[in-house]
């Protein structure tokens, strides 16, 4: 499909898909953050950026043994950590692993968006059907549901469960499946460029 010239009114949507991680869900506090302050107080200082980076590179090439667990939160995010730690050159002690996995549990929490709620009201005020594509773990399930977000999205579709990441376009053509929409006939909103549009 064409990109559409300056002015030109795209065709409505048959499905308008959504990333949850900075799209519909807000951290209280960045996990980029948090970790850079736990570094900082171990005498490690790494910047925010450079764990965004570190965090970024693990998540596109995710070991299978942990890519797919159902059952094994905790492993997942342990064996994530340590291997940000090596990419970060700082040594994934059990000390060091412990106080990010506190960190996190203590001081990051997941919210909404102030304006998801109005959005996704209005949004199926007008009959248009909602997805969600999210390159998230298992976990992510149960914050969807203690946010009430079910009755918007009859559809959720996550990494973790059908073993590709965006912007692989497996992802995108199982949830598309799902509501039997042809890809001209979807739109994606997210935060990231190189995963949500291109």
């Amino acid at each position: 499909m064409p990109d559409p010239v300056a002015g030109e009114k795209l065709p409505r949507p048959e499905v308008i898909f959504f990333d949850l991680f900075g799209t519909i869900f807000r951290w209280s506090k960045s996990p980029r953050v948090a970790i850079a302050e736990v570094l900082a107080a171990h005498d490690y200082h790494v910047g925010p950026d450079a764990v965004l980076r570190a965090r970024r590179e693990i998540e596109r090439k995710l070991p299978a043994r942990d890519e797919f667990p159902t059952d094994f939160e905790p492993q997942y995010w342990n064996h994530y950590n340590e291997e940000m730690l090596r990419k970060l050159q700082v040594p994934p002690t059990p000390e060091l692993l412990a106080a990010i996995e506190a960190e996190i549990r203590q001081n990051v929490d997941l919210g909404l968006q102030p304006d998801a709620m109005p959005a996704l009201q209005a949004l199926k005020r007008t009959g248009v059907s909602l997805g969600v594509i999210s390159n998230a773990t298992f976990g992510a399930r149960r914050d969807f549901l203690r946010l009430k977000l079910g009755p918007f999205f009859p559809q959720v579709v996550i990494s973790q469960a059908v073993h590709a990441r965006k912007p692989d376009p497996h992802i995108f053509l199982v949830a598309l499946s799902k509501f039997g929409c042809a890809p001209t006939r979807a739109w994606m909103v997210g935060d990231e460029v190189e995963t949500d549009i291109k």
